[in-house]
């Protein structure tokens, strides 16, 4: 006997079989009554019939699958992880016959899609042979050709060993007539569709058993043609037909009020349409952002909870779950909402699992350290499961020392860099790893059963189960309750895959590198599921998931063209084009993807069939920095309800009430940011907010200009008086990076590279060596000889060692030992073109050192300027000063550097020498060391940068060329006719302006201690001064601050500073009569 209920809805069909097992007599228990309904409908289905009729004994809910475990023999079943394990090696044998395939068989994904495509050909009833029939069109030839290799390799290799889940719906088709578990009457809905196996299972019921019933959707109306497929109604009729058999068919349709009979009559048909009122029913949000859609739902949820409302009354379907969950997190926590995300965790991205596939990682490629630190970084490794959740801070010592002497493959006792403050700790490190790296080795090949036990003695060597389950309490008392059950089924899971790996691998030679492919093909598969912790709670889930007829309050997320309904393309191994020629040549390949994205269609027309209350439907119009426009629904919807007699126009505000005190705070600092833009603040109980927790909302607040002050600045800036004067120029380029570096003191992490500093570094020092060596009288090849020896000190450091075991560095190190040795060449003969000699190189200033410090006085303290001038030339009474700096912008100098502060240097250098020695200044010089291997003009390339005192005589006596050919490559110099110095180019400073230059230098000194008394720390960074700065990511200027960059724009000249000087003067005097 077989019925066959026609609806227009799932809801209605599933009420009607509900409603006929109401009417069962429970008592006898003779006649099993077997509801069959999808996997992703099980639980509504249970839960729904356990609500209708209570618990019994003769009524169950079944998958096809659960059904066919029953009743089958037990066989040795190959799940989909097993099956793609099985795969993946048997693909890596049959791979030299492929011919369209050869490219993508070792892709991420090939095999699961390979996998996929053969249970579909199984469920189709298609064999290997079918799809090697020669008069194939030759478009679908080739990859017909390489899916029969696989799949009759893999037909071979469960033949008589194993079943899967296609073969286990043929079995189960064939033992159907002999099993009394089948005789008993049979119920089916809920399905989308019925594969040609699934339809042969139907078949064997209607013949075998006393009775089934198949509820399903059909739409025969013209108009239906765009949304119902009726291929269930078709196909349970085709197969009554075929064993003339005459079918009860009972028509029914309901809807559950006028709105859902509105959007059942009128969605997706294309048809004029006469609209009704929504009155509450029916409300469309359009949100700016996805974090925007999830807080107008929140508050909606709120406002209808406190009407009387249940929070498992709302049911959430999004596009994808996974985009929204930060922001669901977020906001329902903020507005104190319960939630449940359906969502599934796949095995393969688990701590648990990535220990183990990260170590075998490693192993294979031999200790390389691009393996090594995702190992050790795994907090199963290297975490510890107090009640704080730290880790073993010395795997970020490991983790710097190998970086920056290239550690990698040897990780045997570190003997470079000892002087390390956190050596100690970095070898403590290395001995844990290298104790558990020496026990545990993977062998580069071997049996599938040596692999899994290896992986075994990991396991055990490690107590990785104990800490496992440490892991998941931890995340337990953090509150990360699905966290928590994901991580205690993570190791149940993966012992599964496991035991299935020696099953279906048994005695298969493997290498270790396919081992590894084919386990993290079997882990990708897996997906951990969690029930919801809570039942008064909003449930969020995706399309593909939501099968539920109980809906009050329905609310859909996402409902973005191409995302709700999902518009799928062609894709994976088979294409529509390809499909359509198979069938061509009797093929029949389902689905194909035009009836795929029907199906999509058709699901979502009966999600909005289901709420009884309630109807929200959301879209947001930007995905980050993509435009994103709503789903045509969103439209039809528009265009057949109305408000109050106009159309139904979208909301576009979150609703405004207040319902927590998270939520309260960020209203507050929501409305000061929107004050700060000159925006209208869009909260009206703003100013009841501000009074009553503005208090509190003040450490969140944000100001665009971001005024950063720090407590107790002098503790925290000015602990030491001593202090060099770079630090305090690197203050006037941005007080904020100053106040990370300085005052938090974070540093960039030390990498085995060759940074362009450390060519600075080591041009500095070799320059340095060699002047203090310099024989003015020697020849080139001498010069050549001390200046190799110099490089050679200069690398001698464990750091450049570390370095020489890479073959690049190491050419890059012999291109700038020929750089140096050219720089000193031209040095020596610099030197011996002047009248000036060497009075000292690395002239230490400081407290301990060959000159005191420069003190300068801000008025709660003082600093006591320490440094080193690289070198100090004399002739007569006077002296230059010269720094060594890389890159042309440090090299450079100008009255403005010195204006903004960003040039202090060479001024505190000529106050420390002129203050010992009572000299007079004569100039004050950057050397700009290249390393840029120029082939260049020497006399043009090494020049000094900076500041001559306005004497020819002096001039001259600098550089000899100046006096023999009136013009000074290195100075930037000439002379005039009548002798005297030119002043293009503003390299002169009289006398008095050197002072003034000194003296201003020391003021901006004196006014950064008093901002750093002050604790200043703005994020307000000179222009350009970002581009290359080390902490750009941690500020966010220029791009969630995108205000207070400094510039001045005009040029600035000595004359300027000069005037500068004197009003500062005058400022000082005044205060003092004062």
């Amino acid at each position: 006997m077989i019925t066959i209920y026609k609806s227009n809805s799932m809801k209605d069909a599933a009420a009607y079989i509900t409603k006929v097992l109401k009417s069962v007599d429970q008592s006898n228990l003779d006649v099993v009554r077997t509801v069959i309904v999808p996997d992703r409908a099980s639980m509504e289905a249970e839960r729904a019939l356990l609500k209708a009729v209570g618990g019994s004994f003769n009524i169950r809910v079944r998958t096809f699958r659960r059904l066919a475990n029953e009743i089958l023999p037990k066989f040795d079943y190959l799940s989909k992880q097993s099956g793609i394990m099985a795969l993946t090696g048997i693909i890596q044998d049959v791979k030299t016959q492929l011919t369209c395939y050869t490219k993508g068989v070792n892709t991420p994904g090939f095999v699961a899609d390979m996998y996929d495509t053969i249970s579909t050909m199984k469920y189709c009833r298609i064999s290997p042979d079918d799809l090697l029939k020669e008069n194939l069109p030759k478009g679908v030839r080739g990859k017909a050709h390489d899916i029969a290799v696989i799949y009759k390799a893999y037909m071979d290799y469960t033949k008589d060993a194993f079943v899967d889940s296609a073969d286990k719906l043929d079995l189960f088709c064939s033992e159907i007539p002999r099993s009394k578990a089948c005789d008993g009457y049979f119920y089916l809905y809920d399905f989308d569709n019925l594969s040609v196996q699934e339809l042969a299972v139907v078949e064997q019921l209607m013949l075998c058993s006393r009775g089934v019933t198949v509820a399903c959707c059909v739409g025969e109306k013209p108009a239906d043609g765009y949304l119902y497929l009726n291929d269930i109604y078709q196909g349970v009729l085709a197969v009554c037909k075929k064993n003339n058999i005459v079918p009860t068919v009972v028509e029914g349709m309901s809807y559950v009020n006028k709105y859902t009979r509105q959007i059942g009559e009128n969605l997706f048909r294309y048809l004029q349409v006469s609209p009704v009122e929504a009155d509450d029913f029916v409300e469309i949000f359009r949100g700016e952002t996805r974090v925007q859609e999830v807080y107008a739902l929140a508050c909606r949820i709120q406002r209808y909870v406190r009407r009387g409302g249940r929070f498992k009354d709302v049911y959430v379907v999004t596009s994808d779950v996974n985009k929204y969950y930060n922001a669901v997190a977020t906001v329902f926590d903020e507005l104190q909402i319960p939630y449940f995300c359906d969502r599934q965790f796949v095995l393969g991205n688990h701590p648990y699992a990535t220990f183990i596939t990260d170590y075998i990682a490693l192993c294979k490629s031999n200790g390389r350290l691009d393996f090594v630190l995702p190992f050790v970084k795994n907090h199963l490794f290297c975490g510890s499961f107090d009640v704080n959740g730290n880790v073993d801070e010395n795997v970020f010592h490991f983790e710097n020392y190998c970086l920056k002497y290239n550690v990698s493959y040897n990780y045997n006792p570190f003997t470079l860099g000892k002087t390390e403050t956190y050596f100690a700790n970095a070898e403590a490190f290395r001995q844990k790893f290298f104790q558990l790296f020496q026990k545990v080795k993977f062998p580069s090949s071997a049996t599938a059963e040596q692999f899994v036990a290896t992986v075994r003695t990991l396991v055990e060597t490690t107590q990785l189960n104990e800490r496992n389950v440490a892991f998941a309490q931890q995340q337990q008392a953090f509150g990360l309750s699905f966290e928590s059950k994901v991580t205690l089924q993570a190791q149940e899971k993966f012992e599964e895959v496991l035991s299935q790996a020696e099953r279906v691998l048994h005695g298969r030679y493997l290498q270790l590198e396919d081992f590894l492919r084919i386990l993290t093909a079997a882990l990708a598969s897996v997906k951990i599921s969690v029930l919801p912790v809570t039942n008064d709670c909003v449930v969020f889930a995706n399309m593909a998931k939501a099968r539920k007829h109980d809906i009050v309050f329905l609310a859909l997320l996402g409902a973005n063209y191409g995302a709700m309904p999902i518009v799928k393309s062609d894709c994976k191994l088979l294409s529509d084009r390809n499909i359509q020629d198979l069938a061509a040549s009797g093929i029949f390949v389902e689905p194909q993807i035009f009836v795929e994205n029907k199906r999509e269609r058709f699901s979502l027309f009966q999600l909005l069939l289901e709420p009884s209350k309630h109807l929200y439907v959301s879209y947001a119009e930007a995905d980050g920095a993509n435009a994103l426009t709503p789903s045509p629904f969103v439209g039809e919807l528009q265009n057949m309800f109305t408000q109050k007699g106009q159309p139904l126009s979208l909301v576009q505000q979150a609703d405004e009430e207040v319902y927590t005190t998270k939520q309260a705070i960020s209203k507050i600092v929501s409305g000061k940011r929107r004050i700060q833009d000159n925006q209208q603040v869009k909260t009206p109980s703003f100013s009841v907010l501000q009074k009553h927790l503005g208090a509190q909302a003040e450490k969140f607040a944000f100001f665009k200009t971001c005024h950063v002050r720090v407590e107790n600045g002098k503790q925290f800036y000015l602990y030491n008086s001593e202090t060099s004067v770079s630090k305090l120029t690197d203050f006037y380029k941005c007080p904020y990076r100053f106040y990370l570096e300085y005052g938090l003191r974070v540093k960039p992490r030390s990498v085995a590279e060759l940074q362009a500093s450390d060519l600075g570094n080591i041009l500095h020092e070799v320059l340095e060596n060699y002047v203090r060596k310099a024989n003015l009288d020697e020849s080139d090849a001498q010069t050549n000889d001390v200046a190799s020896k110099c490089f050679a000190d200069a690398i001698s450091d464990d750091y450049y060692k570390a370095m020489k075991t890479n073959a690049q560095l190491v050419g890059m190190l012999e291109q700038l030992k020929a750089e140096a040795l050219r720089m000193c060449r031209v040095v020596k003969k610099q030197l011996k073109e002047s009248c000036f000699s060497n009075m000292a190189t690395e002239l230490a200033f400081g407290t301990k050192e060959d000159l005191p410090p420069v003190e300068v006085d801000y008025g709660d303290g003082k600093f006591l300027l320490i440094g080193k001038i690289d070198r100090v030339d004399v002739d007569d009474g006077k002296f230059i000063v010269i720094d060594y700096k890389s890159g042309a912008t440090a090299a450079s100098y100008t009255e403005k550097d010195l204006y903004l502060g960003h040039k202090l240097q060479l001024l505190v250098y000529v106050k420390a020498v002129q203050t010992v020695y009572g000299y007079q200044p004569a100039g004050f010089y950057y050397f700009n060391m290249h390393n840029n291997f120029t082939e260049a003009d020497n006399s043009k390339v090494y020049v000094y940068n900076g500041r001559t005192l306005d004497d020819a005589e002096v001039a001259c006596r600098l550089d000899v060329n100046l006096s023999q050919s009136q013009k000074s490559e290195k100075l930037g110099l000439s002379l005039n006719a009548d002798g005297s110095l030119s002043r293009r180019g503003n390299k002169l400073l009289s006398a008095n302006q050197f002072e003034n230059q000194v003296r201003y230098a020391i003021e901006m000194i004196e006014q950064a201690g008093k901002l750093m008394l002050q604790g200043f720390a703005d994020v307000s960074p000179y222009k350009h001064c970002c581009d290359y700065c080390d902490y750009k990511d941690v500020c966010d200027f220029g791009d969630v601050l995108t205000e207070g960059e400094r510039e001045v724009e005009v040029s600035v000249s000595a004359e300027d500073i000069d005037d500068t000087v004197e009003k500062c003067q005058k400022i000082s005097q005044q205060r003092n009569k004062t």
